[in-house]
């Protein structure tokens, strides 16, 4: 008979027009109170509600990464901070290193200015 217009004729429009007809939503299938302009908005509308669907697994993957680099981030940062107290720790003990070995130089120094000092005495004690 070729009375659906042809963009609905498939199971799912024409279970929905038959849906509309029986439930008593419309009485016609043309028109501003039609089935077909009521088809239209429900398929406007479940675009729209699976648009809302995609965007909020969307955002939900999204943070579950932002979760995941957050914890990625976090560990990096308590890594780099073991480095870095390592680093500070290892400079200190440098530093009380170097510190020794200045100190350890000035007593060289001082007993070999003391040895002198003794040979120089000696040496002039035999001269008398």
């Amino acid at each position: 008979m070729d009375i659906i217009y042809p963009k609905y004729k498939n199971f799912v429009c024409m279970a929905s027009i038959l849906d509309y007809f029986q439930s008593g939503i419309c009485s016609q299938l043309t028109g501003h109170e039609g089935a077909y302009r009521i088809l239209e908005e429900d398929m406007k509308f479940r675009r729209i509600e699976q648009k809302l669907d995609q965007i909020t697994q969307n955002q939900y993957t999204m943070m579950s990464e932002l979760r995941q680099a957050k914890q990625t981030i976090s560990s990096m940062g308590n890594s780099i901070q073991k480095s870095m107290d390592a680093i500070m720790s290892n400079q200190m003990d440098a530093n009380r290193r170097l510190d020794t070995i200045s100190y350890n130089s000035e007593v060289q120094s001082r007993n070999t200015e003391l040895i002198k000092d003794i040979e120089i005495y000696k040496l002039l004690e035999k001269k008398s």
